[in-house]
Parts: C-alpha cells; structure tokens; sequence
C-alpha cells in the first residue's frame, strides 16, 4: 500500500461510512429493478478518479450491491442515463 493511501485510510474509512448512512442501501436498486442486488454492498465512485472524479468527495460516491456495480461497469451508456456514472474515459 502506498504512503498515500496510507495516510488517507481514515477519511476514506469517514467517507465510506457518511455514503453508507447516506444512501441506506443499493441506490440502484429501483433504477436498475432487473438486476436483482446481491453481493456485499461497497461505495463506489460516480465520475472514476482516473478522468478527476475524488473518492474522498462523498457526492461523488454511492452505495451499490456487487450485482449493480457490474450492471453499471457493463452498461456505462445506460447508467449515465440513471445518474450512476458520470464521463467516460475518452473524455
């Protein structure tokens, strides 16, 4: 683990669980209804940090089951429709 990563352990461990109270469960769970949640529930970032988004901005984090998060990395098109992701790599 880098000295980085390292020294931001605590406020993402802060972030992770403001987004957790915050959003109550998979946000995706209405949006996407024919993707059934199962899997452990993770935050996971809306704009990736590789194109400026910040996983330490909790507006840029949400809450979505294993079932979802793959949905949204397969469906990038239509989740940008739903709000659950924002900007693509070629941007």
């Amino acid at each position: 683990m880098s000295a980085k990563r390292k020294s931001q352990l605590a406020e993402r461990k802060r972030v992770r669980e403001e987004v957790h109270t915050r959003d109550g469960g998979c946000v995706a769970i209405h949006l996407v209804p024919q993707v059934k949640c199962w899997g452990p529930l993770d935050v996971d970032e809306i704009k990736p940090k590789g194109i400026g988004g910040d996983w330490l901005d909790p507006d840029n984090c949400q809450v979505l089951c294993r079932a979802h998060h793959d949905w949204k990395h397969q469906n990038i098109l239509e989740a940008k429709e739903l709000d659950l992701f924002r900007g693509t790599e070629a941007e």
